[in-house]
């Protein structure tokens, strides 16, 4: 059977069309019937690290976007996604990313029209995001059933085989493991710091590293400026355009309670960054 495709709500397609053109080889446009289903129009969702640990499972997983797959006139894969905000209901582009991963996810998209599990029952294709942990999976979400699986997709965390089909228990085992790795063993007893204090964190962005797993000065103070980077990065604009360099140092100076030395060090920065 064929994976299932459905069309995305019709504000984020629109997001796609009205900023992806340049990117694309012709114009961005729905079938005679009215589908964008050419586009391979797909969930992306992103679970928190601290979840994980805590041994929560995916049950805190959030939808944060769509994405779209196309070609530009060398016929290069591209993907094209577009966040949403549930509360306020607002479709936004985001970004238009090529690469190994869009790559992999091609190549790994066709390959799974063949899969044992597709040739037998009904799945829809989503994205499974963790961006703290380097884990970007397909997930395969059974329609009319209750199986799922999950394809890891290359570059990925090493505890992870690219590619691989893995069943729901064994995968979250995982995504726990390296979880606990990069935050420690479960955090139910911690309390979550304010990282607004760091100059260069607004409130949003403490959301977004919250949902990464970075939810206390500790954390943040133990965090590399690459993995920061990556999490703006797939945050989209306008986060994308922060620079977390002085983050992890400042974050060190509010967990030893430092806090006049913290004082120090914002007055000679601006937006996060030394003037």
């Amino acid at each position: 059977m064929p994976l299932t495709i459905k069309n995305a709500p019709d504000e984020s397609f629109n997001a796609f069309q009205n900023n992806a053109h340049s990117f694309h080889k012709g114009d961005i446009r729905t079938d005679e019937k009215g589908d964008h289903h050419h586009y391979i129009p797909h969930k992306v969702y992103t679970a928190n690290a601290t979840d994980l640990a805590a041994g929560k499972g995916l049950s805190k997983m959030v939808q944060t976007g769509w994405r779209y797959v196309f070609e530009d006139a060398n016929g290069t894969s591209h993907v094209a996604e577009i966040g949403i905000d549930e509360t306020l209901d607002e479709h936004a582009f985001h970004h238009v990313n090529v690469g190994s991963h869009v790559n992999n996810f091609v190549k790994n998209y066709k390959s799974l029209q063949e899969h044992s599990f597709v040739n037998e029952k009904d799945y829809e294709i989503n994205i499974l995001r963790i961006p703290s942990i380097y884990v970007m999976a397909i997930w395969l979400k059974g329609q009319g059933h209750d199986h799922e699986f999950f394809v890891p997709i290359a570059p990925v965390n090493s505890k992870f085989e690219a590619d691989k089909t893995y069943e729901y228990d064994a995968f979250v085992k995982l995504l726990q493991e390296a979880a606990r790795e990069m935050v420690g063993e479960p955090l139910t007893s911690v309390t979550d710091d304010d990282l607004a204090r760091i100059e260069g964190i607004g409130p949003k962005i403490a959301e977004i590293l919250r949902n990464a797993g970075y939810t206390t000065f500790k954390s943040l103070a133990a965090a590399s400026v690459g993995d920061l980077d990556e999490i703006l990065k797939a945050a989209g604009a306008p986060y994308n355009m922060s620079d977390p360099t002085t983050w992890p140092e400042q974050a060190k100076l509010a967990d030893e309670g430092n806090w006049d030395e913290l004082e120090i060090l914002q007055e000679k920065l601006q937006g996060g960054k030394r003037k």
